[in-house]
């Protein structure tokens, strides 16, 4: 269903993107195609997270199990430190406790990142279930999570970079790659461990975390630190031209080990590692670069395990049919229907200084776009997110919009 008021598409009568929900949100009115599509949907969902989060797991696993393995070979061996401009440039060449000490950054990195994503997942799972009645009503949402968009992009990916090798070979389109397989066991891990972790620090950081910091300085915008590791959202636009730079230069960065045909898929990686740095931040992208590396990681383990995990890979390229269209949809959507600010409805003098918490009625924050606030004394609005106050009444938040006017009673009720 396409939301009246700002026009993108809603889920369980609530729309995501400006909090407008229908009279009804119960799904009685739905017809029986309605209702097995969507047991298909969160069956289809369920499955996506399921699998992923198995084999991100056992890729932790493996990277843990193997740290006395790296180690020791740090010490006695040297690697070099290079940023990314474009081309990758080599900086310093360190051993010793030097490599021991930046291999022991990279794997922290990627477990703490890991570890944040557990935690993030369980407390949404925890204030569910410890909710009161009326709140656990409203559907638990599949879709809208750090896991699910790690699952779904991953997914959709891994569909296309498959289809675009095989379309090559259709061709008759040979191409160069590195020999990763042909590295010691313990080497291939730490490889694809630093460009899982550094890639995203010498690039999403710099590319993405530093310009948008700049921005938000510029526009008097709280909460500095979202903006440069990321998690600041979507909402403005101005997001993309740093997202499309960044995986411009990560793109050509990969020419010098790998042929001219690495060129679109890694392009298209880079906006999707641009796309989770802005909603979840640089731990997301982090933990998908590692996930997707890994993937080349279990056959040099064991043939057995290798066979596992490319029956995950074969089952997650058949999902991603579903969520590349998912995801080109609402690209399509974000680029054509640029979200405005919302009107927010009046307060009468009489109301004033009435308390209300969890505001959800026609409110987005301007700053992070977040539907939930507190209706503070003053007769403004503060976001429960990042807490910037918003005055109801100013010409700001007044914006009139081409939608249907909606009557809503103010301030709500506690």
């Amino acid at each position: 269903m396409e939301c009246p008021r700002c026009g993108n598409e809603m889920e369980n009568g609530r729309c995501m993107w400006c909090a407008y929900e229908t009279k009804d949100t119960s799904g009685n009115d739905k017809s029986d195609l309605e209702v097995l599509k969507n047991k298909f949907k969160t069956f289809l969902f369920i499955i996506t997270i399921s699998s992923f989060t198995i084999f991100l797991s056992l890729c932790i696993i493996v990277l843990a199990g193997h740290i006395s393995v790296i180690l020791p070979e740090t010490f006695v061996h040297k690697t070099v430190i290079y940023v990314v401009l474009v081309f990758v440039v080599p900086i310093a060449e360190v051993g010793g406790y030097y490599f021991v000490a930046y291999t022991i950054f990279l794997i922290i990195s990627v477990l703490v990142s890991f570890a944040y994503l557990l935690y993030l997942e369980g407390s949404r799972i925890f204030l569910y279930y410890k909710s009161d009645s009326r709140v656990k009503k409203k559907k638990f949402s599949l879709t809208d999570s750090p896991i699910s968009r790690l699952a779904f992009t991953f997914s959709a990916l891994l569909f296309i970079y498959y289809t675009y090798l095989i379309i090559l070979q259709m061709l008759g389109i040979t191409f160069h790659t590195p020999g990763i397989h042909e590295l010691e066991l313990w080497q291939m891990i730490y490889s694809l461990t630093r460009a899982s972790v550094w890639e995203e620090i010498t690039i999403r950081v710099v590319f993405i975390g530093l310009p948008m910091t700049i921005y938000a300085v510029l526009n008097d915008k709280t909460d500095l630190k979202r903006y440069i590791l990321g998690g600041f959202g979507t909402k403005d636009r101005f997001v993309i031209w740093p997202i499309l730079f960044s995986s411009s230069i990560f793109a050509f960065a990969h020419l010098a080990s790998w042929d001219l045909y690495k060129l679109p898929p890694t392009f298209l990686a880079g906006l999707v590692f641009g796309y989770l740095f802005a909603k979840d931040g640089l731990y997301s992208c982090i933990l998908f670069h590692f996930a997707w590396n890994f993937t080349s990681v279990f056959n040099k383990l064991s043939p057995s395990l290798g066979e596992v995990v490319s029956i995950f890979i074969i089952i997650t390229l058949f999902l991603g049919v579903y969520f590349s269209y998912m995801f080109t949809k609402k690209a399509i959507v974000w680029l054509i229907r640029p979200v405005s600010e919302i009107r927010q409805p009046k307060v009468s003098e009489e109301e004033e200084g009435h308390k209300t918490t969890g505001v959800e009625a026609a409110f987005v924050c301007s700053d992070c776009g977040n539907h939930t606030a507190l209706y503070t004394k003053e007769g403004k609005l503060k976001c429960k997110h990042c807490g910037k106050e918003s005055d109801p009444m100013s010409s700001e938040s007044q914006k009139k919009l081409n939608a249907p006017e909606i009557k809503r009673e103010w301030p709500p009720s506690k």
